[in-house]
């Protein structure tokens, strides 16, 4: 049975993926969908939904993002399961709300496969989960922790919109209808990347000694006391 807090956490997750998505549907109806307006607003719907919510989950928000932390044994693997069906049902649940608030169907974005949109959503991933990773590594909490990886999340987006529609969020694909395979891979593979790229590269010998000591600890299986013999 999930606790309170686990269910809590999994809403927190549906309800950041949420509004990632619906801000970069807004920003791109208002007629100012230049990427820079783009990157911003996604950026600061994050610096807003991290600084309410990440105490709850975390804040991750990507599956890009728990991938990589669960490839590096940061989450467990029932969590990432729960998150990434939160974080897709979330980017579902703004393209739905997008279409009732306005009236309107979203169009679908024509996909047409270039390797330079993977390679694109693949550096806004990678850009992404290494500004997660090194916040977490770092032990940022607050303010700290939502500004680094709003920043991650912005220069991501901006870099990658120079080949791409610069989003590096499979949910948020989804949401915005920009869904391709390119745009799911892209991304979950560069989170990996840049997860365990700054975990053995970058990460201090002390940062990784206290992510250790903070795992949770298997527990030990007790056997059974040995009978006396009469």
């Amino acid at each position: 049975m999930f606790s309170r807090l686990k269910l809590a956490a999994v809403a927190a997750e549906f309800t950041g993926v949420a509004a990632l998505t619906l801000v970069l549907l807004a920003v791109g109806k208002s007629g100012v969908g230049y990427s820079y307006f783009l990157s911003t607003g996604v950026a600061l719907a994050f610096l807003g939904s991290a600084l309410f919510l990440a105490r709850v989950s975390g804040a991750q928000f990507n599956p890009a993002v728990t991938l990589g932390l669960w490839s590096s044994r940061k989450v467990s693997t029932l969590r990432g399961v729960a998150y990434i069906a939160a974080q897709f049902a979330g980017g579902a649940f703004a393209w739905w709300l997008y279409t009732y608030l306005t009236g309107q169907e979203l169009p679908k974005t024509e996909m047409v496969f270039a390797w330079r949109i993977l390679v694109a959503e693949m550096i806004a991933g990678f850009v992404i989960a290494f500004g997660v990773a090194s916040a977490i590594y770092q032990e940022y909490e607050g303010l700290q922790f939502a500004a680094t990886v709003a920043l991650a999340i912005f220069i991501g987006t901006l870099i990658a919109a120079l080949g791409s529609n610069g989003i590096g969020n499979p949910a948020v694909a989804l949401g915005v209808r920009n869904w391709s395979w390119a745009y799911v891979a892209g991304p979950l593979v560069g989170g990996i990347v840049g997860t365990n790229l700054y975990l053995y590269f970058f990460a201090s010998s002390k940062e990784i000694a206290m992510a250790v000591a903070k795992a949770p600890a298997k527990r030990a299986v007790k056997k059974p006391a040995p009978r006396r013999k009469k």
